[in-house]
């Protein structure tokens, strides 16, 4: 290694010499030297055995799975003509593939999507959001004998013309409570009380290991079924698709309808809100995101804080004049 870079420093006597500016003789020298332990290096007979084995090269205390999270804010905005042009255009990757069950007995091409498998996840996980679904779902194909007796749940979307829906929007309520201020404040205060002793009394639940087929609409419920890891077993989000959107720049609409579609349990876009003359702001003010949830959408933001503070030193030595010929401020 040390020959290699002494090489660099004799075979480059003229640059060092040169009538150029310090930074361009570092740049330079910094590529020559990156190349010539380049060119030298060697993989060793183990490291070699290890990739044709597929052994992973590195260790980590945590397991990653992507999320693609621009196709769920996709599918969201298929539901609403006015969010359709909020956030950038994008096209939600779908990959297909052979399904063997079918009714003829011939195998048929199914799309495949991870958008798909959260809108049709069994009615057992109902209230999962997606940032929870990419985190904790174990999706795996059924045996032979499993496909046989396999009864895909059937979806019943709610009905907004329904009868007792009606009858209930028309109807004044005699006992409606109003609520002062003070009066909100001491009710909210019992409500959160109720809550904590409920939470000491009551052991957390566990998730049932128990697999549970998909909704009858999606493409393989019939041959693939699905479950929810425990905690310890979960994954951590790999958010690609682009950086997510910031909550103080932007499109703040973008910002809260994305936001919403990660943490909010939907199968439409249509669940999200009541009605298109409803902002999406007002929609996450309104709603009652978990302590652990506002917890990570503030670590979202953390990346971008880093950048700013980064760019707003850089900004502050180009002001003051420094740094100009080091290499290290370039």
């Amino acid at each position: 290694m040390f020959q290699s870079v002494q090489k660099v420093f004799e075979r480059n006597t003229e640059l060092l010499c040169s009538d150029k500016s310090r930074a361009d003789k570092a740049r330079s020298m910094m590529t020559k030297m990156v190349n010539s332990l380049t060119a030298a290096s060697e993989i060793g007979g183990p490291m070699a055995a290890m990739y044709l084995l597929k052994h992973p090269d590195h260790y980590t205390g945590h397991k990653f799975r992507a999320c693609y999270w621009r196709g769920y804010v996709l599918e969201v905005m298929r539901s609403w003509d006015d969010s359709k042009n909020i956030a950038e255009d994008g096209k939600a990757t779908v990959v297909v593939a052979l399904d063997e069950q079918s009714n003829n007995g011939r195998k048929r091409i199914v799309p495949i999507s991870p958008v798909l498998d959260y809108m049709w996840r069994p009615a057992e996980y109902e209230d999962v959001c997606v940032y929870d679904w990419i985190r904790l779902n174990h999706k795996k194909p059924m045996s032979a004998s499993r496909r046989k007796h396999a009864k895909p749940q059937k979806y019943i979307a709610p009905d907004d013309d329904s009868e007792f829906e009606n009858d209930y929007a028309e109807e004044e309520s005699e006992d409606e409570l109003l609520l002062t201020t003070k009066a909100a404040e001491i009710f909210e205060k019992e409500v959160v009380e109720a809550e904590i002793i409920q939470a000491k009394v009551s052991p957390p639940a566990k998730r049932s290991p128990k697999y549970h087929t998909f909704m009858a609409n999606h493409p393989q419920a019939t041959t693939h079924e699905v479950r929810m890891m425990e905690e310890l077993e979960g994954f951590v989000p790999n958010f690609i698709g682009g950086p997510l959107p910031r909550k103080d720049a932007g499109s703040r609409e973008e910002y809260c309808m994305t936001m919403l579609t990660l943490f909010k349990p939907w199968r439409s876009g249509k669940d999200l809100r009541v009605n298109k003359d409803t902002m999406w702001n007002d929609v996450f003010d309104a709603h009652s995101f978990s302590e652990r949830q506002t917890e990570i959408m503030k670590f979202f933001h953390i990346k971008y804080e880093c950048n700013d503070a980064r760019d707003d030193y850089s900004a502050m030595r180009r002001q003051a004049g420094k740094g100009g010929d080091n290499p290290l401020y370039m």
